[in-house]
């Protein structure tokens, strides 16, 4: 980044592939005693690169506007963009099984930009959808949305917002992402909220990296900070459950660990994810454009999966819970391990379904 930044290297293909091998953990950041911004100087450092290749572009334009979410949708959805990624080496044949998550995921029901609260009004949130989460996981929306009107608070959410720009933000398009980031902010400051909720740490990490005028807060900070779960009964769920703490959630966001909430669940037997600490190698985009070694920095915890045969896996990012799952579907004999966020358990448990 020094050479670049000081025209001692070109920004050759052989520069951008030592730079894009970096998962963007920001787990050297966290624990730098000097507290250098290490990932702001990679997002410097990308913008200086040579064009990106096919994938990364087609992603990055699609996610711009809500309005190409269907033609985002097909592109990672059908088998037949697949299988032409894949024959120009855009894609390695683990992307199968990505798709395959991906299509047992898809749902396209339109979400309602308002809904009241159940009961006794304590406030008003907004919900952020993000581009991703969106298409293929809107059962953690869904849930979200019944945990909190449960609860007591009117959940807005605005058609107008779109994708946060975080991969904009960290593939060298800094402007782009910026942008998208001011748009969503003015979408939400003109409505009256009490905090803005994310149910995705990936995007909560880049709707956070700048001041705003509401409190903008992960869905399950914002369960614990308010104590809704002494409004749920939770009932008994034997379940065996591995839990994966993103790095987003650790390293950018600094949020503590979900067990304690999820141990008011009864019943429930929880254990943390083989190597927590260490990325599973999603990072964005990352298991897309940088497959292999993607699959390699997860392969540990896919066999700790393999080992332990849980019931199912929580975590807080569907982009790792993404990638976690279609590597279970590769090498894991147990094809029927659920993939879910920990806050579509707690409203399983409390019967709100």
């Amino acid at each position: 980044m020094l050479g670049l930044a000081q025209g001692q290297l070109q920004a050759d293909h052989s520069v951008a592939s030592h730079l894009n091998h970096c998962s963007g953990c920001g787990a050297c950041e966290a624990m730098c005693p000097s507290r250098v911004p290490f990932m702001q100087l990679m997002d410097n450092s990308k913008s200086h690169l040579p064009g990106k290749n096919t994938v990364t572009r087609v992603l990055l334009e699609l996610v711009r506007q809500p309005a190409r979410y269907r033609l985002l949708n097909a592109l990672l959805s059908s088998q037949r963009f697949g299988n032409f990624w894949r024959f120009f080496g855009f894609l390695s044949q683990h992307s199968k099984s990505l798709q395959t998550v991906i299509n047992s995921r898809q749902n396209t029901q339109q979400l309602q930009p308002f809904y009241p609260a159940t009961s006794a009004l304590q406030g008003n949130v907004g919900l952020f959808t993000g581009c991703i989460t969106q298409l293929f996981d809107q059962t953690t929306l869904t849930d979200s949305i019944q945990l909190l009107t449960h609860c007591g608070y009117n959940v807005h959410v605005p058609k107008q917002q779109g994708c946060c720009g975080a991969l904009h933000q960290h593939n060298g398009e800094q402007a782009i992402g910026t942008h998208l980031l001011r748009h969503n902010q003015q979408v939400f400051d003109s409505l009256p909220l009490d905090a803005i909720i994310f149910t995705a740490t990936g995007c909560g990490a880049q709707l956070t990296s700048t001041p705003q005028n509401t409190p903008v807060m992960d869905i399950m900070q914002f369960i614990n900070q308010f104590a809704l779960l002494s409004q749920l009964k939770l009932q008994p769920l034997t379940a065996n459950v591995l839990i994966h703490e993103p790095c987003s959630q650790r390293n950018q966001l600094k949020l503590p660990a979900i067990t304690p909430l999820m141990q008011q669940i009864p019943g429930i037997t929880l254990q943390q994810l083989a190597e927590n600490p260490f990325c599973c190698g999603a990072g964005g985009i990352n298991l897309l454009t940088q497959t292999d070694s993607a699959n390699k920095l997860r392969l540990p915890k896919i066999l700790d999966i393999q080992t332990q045969q849980p019931d199912m896996v929580i975590s807080t990012n569907y982009g790792c819970a993404l990638h976690l799952a279609s590597g279970t579907v590769e090498l894991s004999e147990n094809k029927n391990i659920e993939f879910c966020h920990p806050v579509s358990l707690l409203v399983r448990s409390a019967s709100l379904q």
